[in-house]
């Protein structure tokens, strides 16, 4: 047994065993989850024994005598429509207490009389060990009721119950619990075709709002971004006629007032969008049909989500300048959670007052109290830390994180007119955003404060991606008109925006409070306070949302335009490089030779150039035209796939790059020189190094500009483009990753040594083997060169009788090869064609991948396996399923140019269904099969393509 309530207030339930029914002589409580015990679940034991199959006519559990107050309580609860719930295993069922009818009446004036359910026949249906049904007979007949209606002297009334059992074997138990709370709800399908249809005209009309919105404001701001980069920079201060935005950029970036408030309310709103993205998307995976998961899965997101909001939140600030950080991060943990508790501690309050089973055990709270100490609390800390020392870190790498400075006094704001108001901007951005789920609130609030269960989680979130959609939009929208109106303050205004959502949404709260029949001050003060923290929890979720879509446009903008104090428009479009090339061809560093006086003199003629541009430009500033672009250098971006033998620079035709001498490349320009001036120093000396030892050497003189590896890379990657001298040449080594071994030997000083004597796994491929042709030599006996995709099929083929049997070259770039291993295979390619190049891979499609990446540089490359008629004579066991990244490869695989130019490569591809990998093949092949049956036979067979 479970626990009784009126139909009317759902939230108002009592324990079963506190009306007079008859129950047992020890009270024992079951196990339930912590979302039961939230809801006012007390599940206990009963009096109606089942036993599986077992069939039980009608059977008298008790007589109880009724006292006068007994039988007044009865009748009170059917006169409120009482309804109580029980569960067979797993499966809920819940009927009401009693009903009032004129049944046995004769006077049509007589008042209706009461009757109370005092025999329940259970209809039980299973499906071989399993019960995948229970109901309780709903037509009440004679035999089902007993009057009540006048209570007398000594009354007892005797309780019965029957157990007839079903065979269902349609019905799996997988699907019991969904089917019997689907057939168990009042009205659950009849109106489906009326939600889609609300669902689908919401939409489109979500989305003209939203076209609309967007199609302003991209027209607008494109206008006006044009329009303000066509004002020189001398005009632009003395302009002040001039309104719009563009006269806000050294006061937008104010930070608001209550910041240390502002950035609280937005981590928690943070959080809380994660929360519900959380639950909702879990619903999508699978509906919440266990009662109170939905409140479980809502108390765990929250917990772990606690980590964004500190973040968030502490890195929000400390990008405002905030100093109180360790209040920052206690207040936004409490921003949510405070108002929870202070509503939470008022309704448990009433509840135990009343006796209800709404208020939480005190084991409860204490769990929960835990969870927010131990876990929600200490993630916020976390978060906030991390989110405070990432701020500070990007200050000190980057300086401010706003594109534009902010002057000391703040600018005079205008007066506004009434449509620039903020309680207009809080209605229209209240009232279009709701429009997105007002339908599906109704729903939504049958499943709260009603017995319906809620599973169209698909269409709640498309329904909520809608709103915030809209929501962002719509506040974008204003925010640009607020301050066009030269009011910088927008930060809180942004954030309001997404607020009013929720008071529309408290209004319709009322509304449907109206349309139910609620009574009683326990179910009003639940509803009521309740429906209040879900709009304070709305209020932070889309301010948090209307707040970022704001700043991420805001920032945009401001980016866009040049700062009137900092910033000179130059009168001619440079390029530097290119323009360098011009002047002399004789020296374009692509022709140049790969010494290292080459790169020094290249790398000098781009700096002369460059400043020499910049002087040019600064001393005829003021003869420019309108639409000059500001100087550049040209980045060509290195095509890493059409890699060259001797590492000169293989361009990628259609992706080039203009580096401007703009504010927002000012520290890209300052890495760009550092690496420069880092490769310069080292050609100088003929000296190499890798790219780790460069960038130790950057941060010994410049720290501030190379805080970790990857920028350093960038800055290298630039360099590259811009000199368009290949790596190899610039002094920066690769690191060695392919193997070799076999019929080859390399002179080392001055003799030969052969690679089949040298070591038990294979000799690295560096650099100084291709620097000569003459110090190579190749074995007379070998005939191939077997390219090995992985690292422990080398050194199986290695140390197994392979090379004595068959002589050849053996390579394995281990996995996705290097620029060494591919410039390699090119070299002896073009030192001995005769030898027949071979690869030997996985039957996946990251098999055929590597395969078609050596082929980019290497088309004398044939696949030697593993093909579809090799696997067939493996174990299907053997293989393993595609992963969904398999399957994505395969199909990009398939649209590939070289790939639909081969029809049997194609068809291998088609055919991998399951991937099969080298391992497989060897294990089995006993012994060495594989390398003295299986790879002979290929290539006696010529079985490649």
């Amino acid at each position: 047994m479970n626990k009784v309530w009126p139909y009317s207030n759902p939230t108002e339930t009592y324990e079963y065993y506190d009306f007079p029914f008859c129950k047992p002589k020890t009270v024992m409580p079951h196990f339930m989850t912590l979302g039961q015990v939230l809801r006012g679940d007390r599940l206990v034991n009963s009096l109606y024994p089942m036993h599986m199959k077992r069939q039980v006519p009608r059977t008298v559990i008790c007589q109880r005598p009724m006292s006068e107050m007994d039988i007044l309580k009865f009748k009170s609860a059917i006169d409120q429509n009482y309804m109580f719930e029980l569960f067979v295993g797993e499966l809920p069922i819940d009927r009401p207490f009693g009903v009032k009818s004129s049944m046995g009446v004769e006077d049509a004036e007589a008042p209706e009389r009461y009757f109370l359910v005092n025999y329940l026949d259970f209809i039980i249906g299973y499906n071989e060990r399993e019960v995948v049904s229970a109901n309780v007979t709903r037509e009440l007949n004679p035999e089902h009721l007993v009057d009540i209606t006048e209570w007398k002297e000594n009354m007892v009334v005797q309780f019965s119950y029957s157990v007839h059992w079903t065979p269902l074997p349609h019905i799996p138990p997988s699907q019991a619990l969904e089917l019997q709370l689907k057939s168990t709800m009042p009205h659950g399908h009849s109106n489906m075709d009326i939600h889609w249809l609300a669902i689908i005209n919401s939409f489109v009309l979500m989305l003209l709002i939203l076209s609309l919105f967007l199609l302003i404001i991209i027209r607008v701001v494109r206008s006006d971004l044009s329009r303000y980069l066509q004002i020189p920079d001398e005009e632009l201060n003395a302009v002040e006629e001039e309104t719009g935005w563009k006269l806000l950029h050294a006061d937008v970036f104010r930070a608001p007032k209550h910041r240390l408030f502002f950035c609280s309310a937005v981590g928690a709103g943070a959080q809380l969008t994660s929360m519900m993205f959380m639950v909702v998307l879990v619903g999508c995976i699978g509906t919440y049909y266990q009662r109170g998961a939905v409140a479980s899965a809502a108390v765990i997101s929250y917990m772990v989500t606690a980590l964004l909001g500190g973040f968030v939140s502490a890195n929000l600030y400390q990008k405002l300048g905030g100093e109180k950080w360790a209040w920052n991060i206690f207040i936004t943990a409490l921003c949510f959670m405070g108002p929870a508790f202070l509503i939470w501690s008022f309704l448990n309050t009433v509840a135990i007052f009343y006796g209800s089973t709404a208020a939480f055990p005190f084991p409860t709270i204490l769990l929960m109290f835990a969870m927010w100490a131990c876990v929600t609390f200490p993630l916020t800390v976390l978060g906030g830390i991390i989110g405070r020392h990432r701020s500070i870190k990007q200050a000190q790498a980057e300086g401010s994180p706003f594109p534009c400075k902010t002057n000391k006094l703040a600018r005079e704001i205008p007066a506004c007119r009434w449509y620039q108001s903020p309680i207009t901007q809080m209605f229209a951005s209240g009232f279009l955003p709701f429009s997105a789920i007002y339908i599906e609130l109704h729903y939504i609030f049958n499943s709260v404060w009603g017995p319906r269960i809620y599973f169209l989680y698909g269409i709640l979130l498309l329904a909520f991606t809608m709103l915030l959609l809209v929501a962002g939009t719509v506040t974008v929208l204003f925010t640009y008109f607020h301050l066009n109106a030269e009011d910088h303050r927008w930060w809180w205004r942004a954030f309001c925006s997404g607020v009013a959502v929720s008071v529309f949404f408290y209004l319709y709260c009322i509304y449907f409070f109206l349309q139910t029949g609620m009574t009683g001050f326990l179910q009003c003060s639940f509803f009521f306070l309740y429906s209040l923290l879900a709009a304070h929890g709305i209020a932070l979720t889309l301010g948090c949302v209307s707040f970022y879509c704001t700043y991420f446009f805001v920032i945009y903008i401001y980016s866009r335009i040049k700062a009137a104090a900092t910033r000179a428009l130059i009168s001619q479009q440079i390029c530097v490089l290119h323009g360098a090339c011009r002047e002399d061809p004789r020296t374009c560093p692509h022709q140049a030779s790969t010494s290292s006086t080459t790169v020094v003199m290249a790398v000098e003629r781009l700096t002369h150039n460059v400043l020499r541009c910049v002087v040019d430009a600064l001393k005829s500033a003021q003869l420019s035209q309108a639409k000059a672009a500001p100087a550049a250098v040209l980045l060509f971006e290195p095509c890493h796939s059409l890699i060259q033998e001797h590492g000169a620079f293989a361009a990628a035709t259609d992706r080039r790059r203009r580096l401007s001498f703009t504010a927002p490349h000012w520290r890209r320009l300052a890495r760009l020189w550092a690496a420069l001036d880092a490769v310069h120093r080292l050609n100088k000396a003929e000296r190499t190094c890798t790219q780790r030892e460069l960038f130790y050497r950057a941060i010994s003189d410049c720290r501030e500009l190379f805080g970790s590896q990857s920028v350093m890379d960038r800055a290298l990657r630039d360099a590259v483009g811009a000199l368009q001298v290949g790596r190899p040449h610039l002094g920066i080594l690769t690191a060695e990753k392919g193997l070799l071994a076999g019929d080859i030997a390399f002179k080392d000083p001055s003799a030969f040594a052969s690679l089949a004597a040298q070591g038990s796994s294979g000799t690295s491929i560096s650099e100084s083997m291709l620097k000569d042709d003459n110090n190579i030599q190749i074995g007379e006996k070998a005939k191939v060169v077997l390219v090995v995709e992985k690292d422990t099929i080398f050194q199986h083929l290695l140390h197994s009788r392979l090379l004595a049997a068959l002589p050849m070259i053996l390579v394995t770039g281990r996995g996705y090869p290097d620029l060494l291993t591919r410039r390699f295979l090119q070299k002896l390619h073009r030192i001995a064609p005769h030898l027949l190049q071979l690869y030997l891979g996985d039957f996946d499609p990251d098999g055929v991948a590597i395969y078609l990446l050596y082929r980019t540089s290497c088309e004398q490359l044939r696949l030697l396996g593993l093909h579809s008629d090799d696997v067939k004579k493996l174990p299907v066991e053997a293989g393993v399923s595609l992963s969904k990244r398999d399957h994505t490869l395969q199909a990009s695989l398939l649209r590939r140019e070289e790939v639909r130019r081969n029809p049997l490569l194609t068809d291998e591809i088609r055919s991998m269904t399951r991937k099969f990998e080298l391992e497989a093949l060897h294990a089995a092949y006993a012994d060495e099969g594989m390398a003295l049956k299986f790879i002979p036979d290929k290539i006696k067979a010529s079985s490649w393509i």
